[in-house]
């Protein structure tokens, strides 16, 4: 079989509140995620085993969608997030991948200073106004994907396909645009300051097996360029949800 491992890190010129808000955000992925045709949340936030953690974990499970031309893969994502911390996503019900996990951990980069700007200003309320993961919020979600197009003929995807992603397609930023739903306040109780620091550490991994050895030519170029793009992506959304970044 053909497995492999991609990690990306990063400083952002974004908090980690900001930035964690975006990738929680599960149900609007399919709004600027690379490839992500559809997202939708099957069953909600529920409490998370998390031993030695200090914020609560929450599981969820959503429905996701990846497409390009004819070709449609849609699976199911177990999706594990600690307040501010961390997003894992496991994959499941996929006919492409045996295996295929990310992860994301954020922590506040408060060794780096921002360079002082008078006309920037915190906008914790609207980051918590934006993004929820809270039924509510999920039961909205799932009422506008009741009405999407049913997707195209499924076939099964080859290398070319691979190939062709990774040139072809770059990630869906609309500079501008704000997210289709208003929802309820985040429910993340921790107050640290540090998590409002306005530059943040991303590390963002992904490990992947094929259930065939035919794509082993391919995956090496497609995930060193999903890595990236899907870095490029979330930083891009965050950006247009709360605007121009820090100088550093």
């Amino acid at each position: 079989m053909t497995a492999g491992l991609r990690t990306h890190t990063q400083t952002i010129r974004l908090g980690q509140r900001q930035l964690y808000a975006v990738v929680a955000g599960v149900q609007h992925y399919a709004q600027f995620v690379p490839w992500c045709v559809a997202a939708r949340i099957v069953a909600p936030p529920t409490p998370a085993p998390a031993p030695g953690l200090e914020r609560r974990a929450s599981r969820l499970r959503a429905e996701l969608r990846v497409g390009f031309n004819a070709f449609s893969e849609r699976y199911t994502s177990d999706v594990t997030c600690v307040p501010l911390s961390s997003v894992r996503a496991v994959a499941s019900n996929s006919a492409l991948f045996k295996t295929l996990t990310t992860t994301w951990t954020l922590t506040p980069a408060t060794d780096v200073r921002p360079r002082a700007n008078p006309n920037q200003t915190a906008n914790k309320s609207h980051a918590d106004n934006i993004y929820s993961v809270s039924q509510s919020a999920i039961q909205m979600d799932q009422n506008l994907t009741s009405t999407q197009t049913p997707s195209k003929a499924k076939r099964k995807l080859t290398s070319a396909d691979l190939l062709k992603f990774s040139s072809l397609h770059e990630p869906k930023i609309q500079v501008g645009v704000s997210p289709a739903i208003s929802v309820p306040p985040l429910a993340v109780q921790d107050q640290d300051s540090a998590s409002d620091h306005p530059i943040c550490n991303v590390d963002f991994y992904i490990a992947f097996e094929f259930k065939s050895p035919i794509y082993a030519h391919a995956s090496d170029l497609f995930f060193n360029q999903v890595c990236l793009a899907m870095v490029k992506s979330f930083e891009g959304r965050a950006r247009e949800v709360y605007g121009p970044a820090v100088e550093f």
